[in-house]
């Protein structure tokens, strides 16, 4: 529904910060004599029908860049359930987007008290955004993810990673005592645990949570295929660190931290050489 735009746009001009909504839905009445074709079909989805599109409908992409052109700090919200190619908005210098997904009846507060500063409990993507093109050479009907090269586990080319995510707070990760050269642990699980533990400090502005993931990497000596580049094995998130505090995470890593999936879905211990890596995924850590 276009009739608003004006509107919206004026309202925009006059602003000095503004708030953007985007998003997909469900096709409102669908089912209910509202036939799919009148609802933006391949953008939006519902019971029995899938989108066939990751972007965003043309009408909302036109009016996004009619307010970024406006050139004011714009925040931009996304309600979506499954990926959202965003890369013209995310290219945006004056733009920054928060992910909100469908955040149910308490989702508006909580957006509201990030966005003020109010919170600082950011997350981290659990999904790929892939270019809004990728759907053109990939069926969504193929799930075979390694030989497609999808999701990060195989190297597929992303927009934002997954694992992606950004905080009012600056944080150091390290390690709280020298790592060792390598560690073995057998396969039949007979070993004990591999701790490591961690140390986060919130180097603010703000008190907050942060969110530390564990990667493993198979090396070429483990020689399971399909081999993915890397794997997340384990995540932590620290509550209300406060400016200028640590907080101390530990992983306990053993050999079914480590299990790899098989072409027939299997999940096995394969031998071989691991790296790990425990990061925060905001890309400089």
């Amino acid at each position: 529904d276009n009739t608003t735009v004006a509107d919206a746009l004026a309202a925009a001009a006059a602003a000095d910060v503004v708030v953007l909504g985007a998003g997909i839905a469900q096709c409102a009445g669908h089912g209910h004599g509202v036939r799919p074709e009148d609802c933006w079909h391949g953008y939006f989805g519902a019971e029995g029908t899938d989108r066939t599109h990751i972007d965003l409908p043309p009408s909302q992409r036109d009016f996004i860049a009619q307010v970024l052109a406006l050139n004011k700090p714009t925040a931009i919200f996304v309600l979506n359930g499954g990926s959202v190619a965003l890369a013209p908005e995310l290219a945006a210098p004056n733009a920054a987007v928060v992910e909100a997904f469908y955040p149910g009846a308490a989702g508006a507060e909580a957006l509201a008290r990030h966005l003020y500063g109010d919170a600082n409990m950011w997350g981290r993507m659990p999904y790929t955004m892939y270019p809004a093109a990728w759907v053109d050479s990939h069926s969504m009907l193929d799930h075979d993810v390694a030989a497609t090269n999808r999701t990060y586990r195989y190297g597929a080319p992303a927009i934002v990673p997954f694992g992606f995510g950004l905080s009012y707070s600056r944080w150091r990760l390290r390690r709280a005592a020298p790592p060792a050269a390598a560690a073995e642990l057998a396969t039949d699980g007979s070993s004990a645990d591999l701790n490591v533990t961690l140390t986060l400090t919130n180097d603010g502005p703000l008190a907050g949570d942060a969110v530390v993931m564990a990667y493993l990497a198979p090396r070429a000596t483990v020689a399971l295929q399909p081999r993915p580049v890397r794997s997340l094995f384990d995540f932590a998130r620290a509550n209300d660190v406060a400016v200028g505090a640590s907080a101390t995470i530990t992983f306990a890593v053993n050999a079914r931290s480590l299990l790899l999936v098989t072409s027939n879905g299997d999940r096995v211990a394969a031998p071989g050489e691991y790296a790990l890596s425990f990061e925060l995924g905001d890309g400089a850590t």
